[in-house]
């Protein structure tokens, strides 16, 4: 056992972990050079202002209704499937278009899934942000809570 390992009891950093399988730091990886990844995946080496296309999936709070019904039966081949949205999933739907009103010159949401329990959508940032997407995408969140919380006086959690 080296010193590094006895160092934090087992738990290595990426960077010790890369000097232990790359002795050599040039042996190391250009995609995984000074890329440090949390729980929620992000590359914080990223520059998340900058103009590009972002994959993004939110998971719905345990409390808020489903977002969307399966249609469709996925054994049949000639039968298309679907996610039909219900009147939740209708809601992110109206915040979907006015969010991209709102920013049309900045980002706008281009392709999205509705699923039951959780959403996916491309984000595309046209023109350097002001601030980090992460600011952008709160506020839309939050909009989606809001209109949630006003529809039939929900009284839940978050939407997300």
């Amino acid at each position: 056992m080296s010193g590094i390992e006895e160092n934090k009891g087992g738990l290595l950093s990426t960077e010790e972990l890369n000097l232990l399988w790359h002795q050599d730091e040039e042996e190391i990886p250009w995609w995984n050079q000074g890329i440090i990844h949390s729980q929620l995946r992000r590359a914080f080496n990223h520059d998340y202002k900058r103009p590009g296309v972002y994959l993004i999936t939110v998971l719905k709070n345990d409390s808020t209704p489903v977002l969307s019904a399966l249609k469709g039966n996925p054994s049949e081949l000639d039968q298309k499937c679907f996610a039909e949205p219900t009147e939740i999933g209708r809601i992110i739907l109206k915040a979907v278009c006015e969010f991209n009103n709102r920013n049309k010159e900045l980002l706008n949401i281009r392709h999205y899934v509705i699923m039951p329990d959780h959403l996916h959508f491309t984000i595309r940032v046209l023109n350097e942000l002001r601030f980090h997407l992460g600011i952008y995408l709160s506020y839309f969140f939050k909009d989606c809570s809001q209109r949630l919380w006003h529809h039939k006086n929900y009284r839940g959690d978050s939407f997300f």
